[in-house]
């Protein structure tokens, strides 16, 4: 009775979520809307309008996500209903209702897949509301209001195109490639059409002669192929820099960037089967720079502060000059991806590391 109750109440959320996603996108401003289509963005601004430009479009993007999921659901449906419609129809032999019944599914389909193109083109990286804003708001907490922050934020995917590094295949194609032999067979099947129309033997044999040959075309490229194939690519996403000066004038400076590692690998196995295993790894690698005002600030006693790099996770390293005491914390750490939730940085575990920092000065007593 329960699970039942939650699905229910997930699909009218789902729902209620493509209403809210329309709405919210009518009231997006012009500088919001090109954010959808850029998905990067570099500036200065106060805290304060910072959040403004950015809590909309985080609620925008958390039900965009929840409709894309409704439009495929909706894609699936309309198949299936579809065909068992067809098949009543088919029975009773109206051909007029069978038409009908064609276009609007197809209108329907289409619809749907091109919504859900759409969302996935202007979709955001769920960062920005999981870990940016909810930060955005504790920094305006711990800053003046007039504060200035300076941003350089990537808003799209870690795996979209213009991030990728690297793209190896074990082994390489080979210059007789199962796509070229295609390429050629389409060819092949254009000449051989034409000269069967020529002798007229019928359209049907035709069509058994272009069926038996691209089947076997097809048997021809597979078993061309080396197994293992291997496929990696690897993602570098610079994703956020930011400095601001806080409210006790400690100024604060961050930079994190995840290297993903995507490797793919398809195997045949003994009855020639093709499977397919994806692994993601992500090499994460952060560093939070805090600079405190020697004449407001001290180093705690007791403290034991590295001015050398170590493998270990998180490194506080001094690096002090004449007017200030500055602190380097460098985090390093390996990721394995299983869900998408993976790729998000914690919030907690950041705000641990500037604490860290913290805990390290005193101020200066009068």
């Amino acid at each position: 009775m329960n699970s039942t109750q939650n699905q229910k109440g997930a699909v009218k959320y789902s729902l209620l979520s493509v209403a809210k996603m329309l709405i919210l996108f009518l009231r997006l401003t012009s500088e919001q809307t090109s954010l959808l289509f850029k998905r990067k963005i570099e500036g200065k601004r106060t805290i304060s309008e910072w959040l403004r430009l950015f809590e909309q479009l985080a609620e925008f993007d958390k039900h965009a996500d929840n409709s894309r999921k409704v439009f495929i659901m909706h894609v699936w449906i309309g198949v299936v209903l579809s065909f068992f419609a067809m098949v009543i129809i088919i029975g009773v032999e109206n051909t007029a209702l069978l038409d009908i019944l064609w276009r609007v599914v197809l209108l329907f389909l289409l619809l749907h897949l091109l919504l859900y193109w759409i969302l996935k083109k202007f979709d955001l990286s769920n960062r920005l509301r999981t870990f940016f804003v909810p930060l955005l708001k504790i920094l305006a907490r711990e800053s003046e209001e007039q504060s200035l922050l300076t941003l350089t934020m990537e808003l799209a995917s870690s795996e979209n195109k213009k991030f990728l590094t690297s793209n190896t295949r074990t082994p390489p194609k080979k210059v007789f490639s199962w796509s070229k032999i295609w390429l050629g067979l389409i060819i092949v099947n254009i000449i051989a059409f034409f000269w069967v129309m020529s002798i007229e033997p019928g359209e049907g044999f035709y069509f058994v002669f272009a069926f038996i040959f691209l089947f076997i075309a097809f048997a021809v490229s597979v078993a061309l192929k080396t197994y293992p194939i291997v496929i990696t690519k690897i993602y570098t996403y610079p994703w956020l820099i930011f400095s601001l000066k806080m409210a006790d004038d400690t100024t604060l400076a961050v930079e994190m960037t995840d290297t993903l590692i995507v490797r793919k690998v398809h195997k045949k196995n003994f009855r020639g089967k093709v499977k397919t295993k994806v692994k993601k790894i992500i090499r994460r690698r952060d560093k939070i720079t805090i600079s405190f005002e020697k004449d407001e600030y001290e180093v705690a006693k007791a403290q034991n502060i590295s001015n050398e790099k170590s493998k270990k996770k998180d490194v506080l390293l001094n690096k002090s000059n004449e007017k200030r005491h500055v602190f380097r914390i460098e985090n390093r750490e390996k990721i394995l991806v299983k869900n998408d939730t993976d790729t998000e940085p914690s919030l907690q575990a950041f705000l641990a590391k500037i604490a860290k920092a913290y805990q390290t000065m005193q101020p200066i007593e009068n």
